[in-house]
């Protein structure tokens, strides 16, 4: 599912975004004209038919050659673990992963990003399958373009395991389980699963099991008009007020505040046919 989506001019050589925090994975890159990211104290050279993808730790920004581009712009709520390796390999080389796309590629993503945007505000079951289908093709086709050794494999024992493990948590969500229910549910001791989670987060179960509650909780948020409460019981949380608390902690705003200003899409230059549409929740 898409937290963002957008697709149409920007300006950003004189109107330029200044690097920021960014909660969301980001897939930007300019279909037409020229642009950059911006890291604090760093720009990239400003590319024509480049795509980054960009982790939330990665504060940005963009700029451009001083002409006006035409973007591209994906924020999904979640990214193939393949891809979180490769973009963390080429951290290690103070790189930025990115996809050098043809005419052809250019063309495409730009003709998929206007198909979603026609229905993107008022997204049923379907259409957020198609979101997620599209930010699949566009990391596949920029991990393919890699060359021979940049992506890590991810089919080992640990992966899998702590992949299975969280398919497994985000299953049985409403349910309640806690860590020792999962490392069952994978046929490994707690500690073991708590090494595994180690050696492919650098972090506990406990908080990387925790992120994905709360990004189930802000999919339904976004995706739904479930009440808070039923929410709360969707994602195993003990009441609708234990939830708020825990939602505020993480992103420093309530689930009423989300509701109330979501920005459900963004278009610059819709496609033809349509116009730019808001939804704000209730």
């Amino acid at each position: 599912m898409l937290r963002y989506l957008a697709c149409g001019e920007r300006d950003y050589g004189n109107r330029p975004v200044r690097p920021g925090p960014r909660e969301r994975w980001e897939l930007e890159g300019a279909v037409a004209g020229r642009i950059a990211p911006v890291l604090r104290g760093r720009s990239e050279t400003p590319h024509e038919r480049r795509l980054w993808i960009l982790p939330p730790s990665c504060g940005h920004g963009w700029t451009g050659d001083g002409a006006k581009a035409t973007i591209v712009s994906l924020q999904p709520l979640r990214v193939p673990l393949a891809v979180e390796r490769a973009a963390a390999t080429a951290a290690r080389s103070n790189r930025l992963l990115h996809w050098d796309m043809s005419p052809d590629d250019a063309a495409w993503l730009k003709l998929q990003a206007e198909a979603l945007m026609v229905h993107y505000a008022q997204a049923d079951a379907i259409e957020l399958l198609r979101q997620e289908r599209l930010v699949l093709e566009v990391c596949i086709r920029a991990l393919a373009a890699l060359p021979a050794g940049a992506v890590e494999a991810v089919d080992d024992d640990p992966r899998r395991i702590v992949e299975a493990a969280l398919a497994w948590f985000l299953d049985h969500l409403q349910d309640g389980v806690s860590e020792d229910d999962v490392a069952h549910a994978v046929h490994c001791s707690p500690a073991h699963l708590r090494r595994l989670f180690h050696r492919v987060y650098a972090a506990p179960p406990r908080h990387i099991l925790g992120k994905r509650r709360l990004l189930r909780a802000d999919e339904l948020l976004v995706g739904s008009d479930l009440s808070l409460a039923a929410i709360a019981a969707a994602c195993g949380f003990e009441s609708a007020s234990t939830f708020c608390r825990a939602y505020q902690r993480a992103f420093q705003r309530t689930p009423g505040d989300l509701r109330r200003n979501r920005p459900l899409v963004n278009v610059v230059d819709p496609p033809p046919g349509t116009q730019a549409t808001q939804q704000t929740g209730a």
